[in-house]
């Protein structure tokens, strides 16, 4: 049976709205209807409980050197570790870096959004973007998102634009956008705050500050069930960004542990007790 020109204009019009993701990044094609309720329906008739909750911890920090990032590369689906190599610092450009804590789904594919953002920009005005322009962007797409299930966090970092200074900014799925020096961002984060709160300080030398993110991170790990895997360190200066070092969490509590132990072996040792007297 020979099909008619409305057939064709109909299935013209699906593979539009079916692929309108790579015309238009912004307009996401709807998910399909009642995916949770499904999820939770198969659940009941096998047993089988899948747990959506996210966690990891990403740290931000600004200080005379330049702007230090860090993050574990722990992925979890609930209890269940999902993987331990995930990256979690993205870079965006040659001059601004991006860490990511949320979802997986939602981090990747707003992250290389804005990535290619970036990119447009420099081709068409021969010009980088500020962090700021930057954080705007993907502050505009979680706004716009916001209370459809959208659950990312982003620390950016970097510099451009016409004044080209460093910048630290952090934005979130619920819409907020905040500027600052010290961030940290994911299900570890409470445990990184005591640390960089109790010992940041703006004067501190390179290799202080990457003591202390690292130091952070592990200790959110050592903590948090759902954070861990290996620690990755980020330098971003006015010259560019590099990758400091990585570290598996394990290599670290040796370390630490190590230190804490020679700390209460130096300490001064209680008298001994005073012979009981003879009977």
């Amino acid at each position: 049976m020979r099909r008619s020109m409305y057939d064709l204009y109909d299935d013209q019009q699906g593979l539009r709205a079916s692929s309108s993701n790579f015309e238009d990044p912004y307009n996401l094609a709807p998910p399909g209807p009642y995916n949770l309720g499904l999820i939770d329906a198969q659940a009941q008739q096998t047993g089988i409980k899948i747990d959506y909750d996210p966690g990891t911890t990403t740290v931000g920090v600004q200080y005379q050197g330049g702007i230090i990032l860090a993050a574990d590369s722990r992925t979890t689906n609930g209890s269940y570790i999902s993987s331990q190599s995930v990256k979690g610092v993205i870079e965006i450009s040659d001059s601004m870096l991006a860490t990511m804590a949320g979802r997986a789904a939602d981090c990747t594919y707003w992250l290389r959004v804005l990535r290619r953002e970036c990119r447009l920009q420099e081709l068409r005005y021969k010009q980088t973007l500020s962090v700021t322009a930057t954080s705007k962007i993907i502050f505009n797409i979680c706004y716009r998102h916001r209370k459809r299930g959208l659950d990312l966090g982003v620390i950016l970092a970097g510099h451009g634009g016409v004044k080209d200074e460093l910048e630290l900014y952090y934005v979130d799925s619920d819409g907020y956008r905040q500027k600052g020096k010290l961030f940290s961002v994911g299900s570890g984060s409470e445990v990184a705050y005591r640390i960089l709160d109790a010992e940041y300080d703006w004067e501190m030398k390179d290799e202080v500050v990457h003591e202390l993110v690292q130091r952070a991170i592990y200790s959110s790990a050592l903590q948090d069930a759902i954070s861990g895997g290996s620690v990755v360190v980020y330098q971003v200066t006015q010259l560019g960004w590099k990758m400091i070092s990585e570290t598996d969490c394990a290599d670290l509590h040796e370390k630490y542990q190590g230190q804490m132990k020679g700390e209460d072996t130096d300490s001064d040792p209680s008298p001994p007790p005073s012979p009981s007297p003879p009977l």
